[in-house]
């Protein structure tokens, strides 16, 4: 057969295709920007909800089975979209959303206000400083948000949780919600951030108290402060666009038909039964195209 497909990305959806692919006799190369195999699982879900050894043990095996992988390769720097098109015969993007969205307020970026993913990944390593008798504030409702609030508590901080809709309209598993709660996490449902102030550093956050479900989410005109000494901004994410440095293309909409796309980029949710799914679904879909 001796077809060779770039896998970029070792998520769980990229490793599950390197995995379908070299059990079917296709010449499977990831390319990974990170040191080790994983994606998320490895650098932003916590130590505490996964361990790294089944995933790292996964990647091994594929290696033992023939897959190469070029770690610390980032697609779009070490090596382009196009030079891939060129040397393999599909391609793919597994790459995950690695850049959290901003909530566009004003004083978002002062010091002390942070980002879920490189809180998490501080975390992770151990590198994150204590919050002992910090007023941490975390912001969002989806399982990530969940993550950054029982991470924030074990560092000693005393957390609360904002989101802008009502608990039952949040995107976090229920399983999840009640882990937060069990931590001691004070939950403020139907808080929509609008201002973070501070001299040096973010001292309070403003909120506008919300009304309605769905798209007719309205604000109310009333004004909540809330005292922070240390913000997490968790509310979303979506692909690095990076990716598409030192190519002619620059988004996923206008890639030729041999780029198939698998994973957090193209699922609503962002789990492994999710990826793997996934996965399966782009094997089909791959196979049709480079065996016509």
């Amino acid at each position: 057969m001796n077809k060779k497909i770039a896998v970029v990305g070792a998520g769980p959806a990229g490793l599950h295709m390197a995995f379908l692919l070299s059990n079917n006799g296709y010449l499977a190369e990831v390319f990974e920007r990170e040191e080790k195999p994983g994606g998320m699982l490895q650098y932003a879900l916590p130590r505490f909800r996964f361990p790294r050894e089944p995933i790292e043990k996964k990647a091994a095996d594929l290696e033992k089975q023939g897959v190469k992988f070029h770690y610390s390769t980032s697609v779009g720097k070490d090596i382009s979209l196009e030079q891939l098109d060129r040397q393999f015969d599909a391609v793919i993007l597994a790459c995950g959303e690695w850049k959290p969205r901003l909530l566009g307020c004003p004083g978002e970026n002062l010091p002390g206000a942070e980002q879920w993913l490189p809180f998490l990944r501080k975390f992770n390593s151990g590198k994150a400083e204590s919050l002992e008798g910090k007023k941490t504030v975390v912001i969002g409702g989806g399982d990530t948000a969940m993550d950054c609030a029982i991470a924030a508590s074990k560092l000693g901080a005393e957390t609360i949780l904002a989101y802008r809709r009502s608990r039952e309209e949040a995107p976090a598993q229920e399983k999840e919600i009640q882990a937060v709660e069990k931590a001691g996490v004070d939950f403020k449902f139907r808080l929509a951030p609008k201002e973070f102030i501070g001299k040096k550093g973010a001292e309070k956050i403003i909120f506008e108290k919300t009304t309605g479900l769905g798209r007719d989410l309205v604000g109310t005109r009333e004004l909540v402060e809330v005292p922070a000494d240390f913000v997490v901004v968790a509310v979303g994410q979506k692909i690095d666009e990076t990716i598409f440095e030192n190519s002619k293309w620059d988004s996923l909409s206008v890639l030729p038909e041999k780029f198939i796309l698998v994973g957090d980029i193209v699922n609503k949710k962002k789990n492994i039964a999710s990826a793997i799914q996934s996965a399966n679904l782009a094997f089909e879909k791959t196979k049709q195209i480079i065996d016509n």
